[in-house]
């Protein structure tokens, strides 16, 4: 079939609903696919919560020949997670970073860290250690948690 239309949707808030995906959804993708259309998922997720959310609906939401955008935007993969473009700090960077959440540890609470290789799973620094238990019960099925001082924290 020649595709010449594209449909991207957002999955929190719009094809999920706290965290859960309406049977109508898989339903209307494949409507969509029915009309000519590629369907694919634009979302804020690393590939493997992206993944973890659609679940038994990936197949339906993100079409064969489609990318997906992941990262707020800044990876693109195809389905099966390679990395087709995506923009990573310097090391430079880093430092800013650092900086910058030493200078605001007043408002921040934790920072990710999402590898290149979609296969390892997210790090998340928890600024406080005792939080790292509560986090962990939250996030732990997709994320390894840690604490270390400021300057342990770029490596």
């Amino acid at each position: 079939m020649t595709h010449n239309k594209l449909a991207i949707f957002d999955i929190d808030g719009t094809i999920a609903h706290k965290n859960v995906i309406p049977e109508s959804i898989g339903v209307g993708m494949t409507h969509l696919h029915e009309q000519g259309f590629l369907t694919t998922v634009s979302t804020g997720r690393g590939y493997a919560r992206m993944k973890d959310v659609l679940g038994k609906h990936f197949e339906t939401v993100v079409s064969p020949e489609s990318l997906i955008i992941l990262e707020h935007g800044t990876k693109i993969v195809k389905r099966d997670g390679t990395v087709v473009r995506a923009d990573y700090f310097k090391s430079n960077e880093l430092d800013h970073i650092v900086d910058f959440v030493r200078a605001n540890q007043g408002i921040i609470r934790i920072l990710w860290f999402i590898s290149p290789d979609p296969a390892v799973r997210v790090q998340i620094w928890c600024k406080n250690q005792h939080e790292i238990e509560a986090e962990t019960k939250t996030r732990g099925h997709y994320a390894d948690l840690f604490h270390s001082s400021f300057d342990e924290l770029r490596e």
